[in-house]
């Protein structure tokens, strides 16, 4: 969340160092200059540069090394805050020579700091790490914790940019430690939070929440409103992203509270953040409130970005309320916004809610066209990602290539003042065995990179293979509810509305499995609970009042054996509702728990009961399918139904 003011940062660490502190018996003279054209640089940037040029071309004249170090750094941060990148990149370049020459160290790390911000942010990242890991082995030796842990820091970003989050990780953690050993606390906290955005972009949240949390009681302590605020945001969602809308909404309000300021723009993503915590809770009014809410402060301050994430999160509660109109229209707001702001993953995000949208009205010729053109968009993307990976590798290989030669070459010129033939011979062995090692090297790169490209190839079509069922079960249900309002016959009717109930079982666990590509299994307790009340809501139509009475422990079951339960149960209730509850009112009772190593499925209800011979006529088709489930889950089923309807399951968990 604070990585877009990550390069200014940077610099400012670097300029309070540099510049600020000075060197040894530096002249207040020249430190308070930096200071006055600091302030003057907020509002006149250009005559802040032209003081600081001025100071420089004075101390070319005096042949001050230390002078003219400290005025380069400076105007290579200028350079490169005005956009003029390149410009930026020389005053480092020419400041780290310089450094050189002085033979300070510290001097010299601090200019090979500045370089390798200025590639970071212009996303030369392989070689702003190569000029940070410079910058530390100069650092090393003179014990400078607090310019060491600068370090870490910015190498644990850019490798958390490359993709790289073991390396990332790594280096973080070295931050916080040596910002510890420097007693600067408030800086161990953002390498910690910066290490759970880490975990973070690779869905470890457990972990990533373990070190916000961390980050968190730092700042309480030190008393820092705003940075605690920023931290209880970031904890309260990862809270959220872990279902445990509790604690995540407790972090979330404390960070508003903090804040003091309702209309704080900081509050915009909090108060998403809460929405999505209350939809997890399932109260979607609350959570529609909130998003609104952010919607209101987004528009005063006249953020896009955060207007259309907005958008889309009031888009999808309305989906899940069933509103598919207004759904519709935040989703065309979202799009819009996102596509003239360029905002392509915002707007893939508009375009899913569009696409459910259309779906909800039954329009689903559009919502297949629109999905077409989501699918383009996500394919570009994905295209962009593999680009810049194949890109970095590319930077990267080339990188130790050019080490691995200057190595050889300054071997072979030591090697060429002792004129020998045994040496000779020696550099011969010494090429040769190189060449082969880079051949060697080449083709394990280029097995690696093929091995890469092979995964990637097989996600994608996963996930096209996904996306082509779900719409299969999607048009499929569409059909049986235009064939059922279509049809006059109530028996034939109550047979369509039947097989698009065991459908529905069936494409719950599918969703659950395509909203997780990473498990195959399944909650037993969302599930069975969703599928029940589809049933209600489709099966309870005669007016009586049947009360739902659910037990169900959140047991965790693959997906095969989760189905089945699921038409098993489907039929169960179907017929409850059909046959018992068509004239009087009651209740359903559905438990499942495990004891020991057995599955215990009970169904109850206070109707009527029923007889053999009269329920087989009725519905020969549906107990044939629950004995089919009872025999496919290797169980026992036992029956009650004089006086009331009992069934008991039991199976192997």
């Amino acid at each position: 969340m604070c990585n877009h003011k990550l390069s200014r940062g940077l610099f400012c660490l670097v300029w309070i160092f540099c510049f600020i502190k000075g060197y040894g018996k530096q002249p207040d003279r020249l430190a308070n200059l930096f200071k006055q054209t600091d302030k003057v640089y907020l509002q006149q940037p250009d005559s802040a540069i032209q003081m600081v040029t001025r100071a420089y071309q004075a101390s070319l004249k005096s042949k001050s090394l230390l002078k003219q170090v400290k005025c380069l750094n400076l105007l290579a941060y200028y350079a490169y805050d005005a956009k003029k990148n390149g410009r930026g990149e020389q005053y480092a370049l020419l400041a780290v020579r310089t450094a050189q020459q002085l033979g300070i160290d510290s001097l010299t790390g601090d200019a090979y700091v500045t370089l390798g911000s200025i590639q970071s942010g212009t996303l030369q990242l392989q070689k702003a790490i190569q000029n940070y890991q410079t910058a530390d082995k100069y650092y090393r030796g003179n014990k400078m914790p607090r310019r060491q842990a600068i370090v870490f820091y910015n190498l644990g970003y850019c490798n958390q940019q490359l993709g790289q989050f073991a390396e990332a990780e790594k280096y973080y953690l070295k931050a916080a430690d040596y910002n510890q050993e420097a007693n600067s606390l408030s800086r161990k906290a953002a390498a910690l939070d910066a290490l759970g955005s880490c975990f973070s972009a690779v869905n470890d949240n457990e972990r990533a929440v373990f070190y916000q949390l961390q980050a968190f009681e730092i700042r309480k302590a030190l008393k820092n409103d705003a940075a605690t605020a920023e931290s209880a945001n970031n904890v309260g969602y990862k809270y959220a992203l872990l279902n445990q809308p509790d604690k995540a909404i407790q972090y979330l309000n404390l960070a508003i509270r903090l804040r003091h300021n309702a209309d704080n723009n900081q509050n915009i993503l909090t108060l998403q953040n809460l929405g999505l915590a209350w939809k997890l809770k399932g109260n979607l009014v609350k959570a529609s409130a909130l998003i609104k809410q952010s919607l209101t402060i987004a528009r005063k301050y006249n953020m896009r970005r955060e207007l259309a994430l907005g958008f889309v999160d009031l888009a999808n509660l309305y989906i899940g309320q069933l509103k598919p109109d207004s759904a519709l229209k935040y989703a065309l707001e979202a799009i819009s916004i996102a596509k003239t702001y360029k905002l392509p993953e915002l707007t893939l995000k508009a375009l899913d809610a569009e696409i459910k949208a259309y779906t909800g009205q039954g329009r689903y010729k559009t919502a297949f066209g629109i999905e077409t053109e989501r699918d383009r968009l996500q394919d570009s993307l994905f295209n962009l990602a593999k680009s810049k990976i194949i890109s970095n590798l590319e930077v990267a290989y080339q990188t130790r290539e050019r080490q691995r030669d200057i190595v050889g070459l300054r071997q072979q010129n030591h090697l060429a003042q002792q004129i020998n033939v045994k040496q000779q011979q020696f550099i011969w062995v010494l090429v040769a065995s190189s060449g082969i090692l880079l051949v060697l090297i080449a083709i394990i790169l280029y097995v690696y990179r093929q091995k890469i490209l092979a995964n990637q190839r097989v996600q994608v079509l996963l996930r096209e293979l996904h996306h082509r069922v779900k719409n299969n079960l999607q048009i499929l249900n569409g059909l049986f509810i235009m064939q059922i309002e279509s049809m006059d016959d109530q028996a034939a009717r109550e047979a369509l509305l039947e097989n698009q109930a065991r459908l529905t079982s069936m494409n719950l666990v599918h969703h659950k499995l395509y909203s997780d590509d990473t498990s195959t299994a399944i909650n037993m307790a969302e599930y069975l609970t969703s599928l029940i009340n589809h049933i209600a809501h489709s099966f309870n139509t005669t007016g009586y009042q049947v009360d739902l009475q659910l037990n169900i422990a959140p047991l965790v079951l693959e997906a095969d054996k989760a189905v089945a339960i699921g038409l098993l149960l489907n039929e169960l209730v179907v017929n409850s509702f059909k046959y018992n509850f068509t004239q009087r009112s009651g209740f359903i009772n559905v438990e499942l728990k495990q004891t020991n190593n057995m599955l215990e499925l009970i169904l109850f209800d206070n109707g009527p009961g029923w007889q053999d011979d009269a329920r087989r006529k009725k519905d020969p088709f549906g107990l044939k399918i629950i004995n089919l489930m009872v025999q496919q889950l290797d169980g026992k089923l036992e029956v009650r139904h004089h006086g009331e309807t009992w069934y008991c399951l039991l199976l192997k968990a």
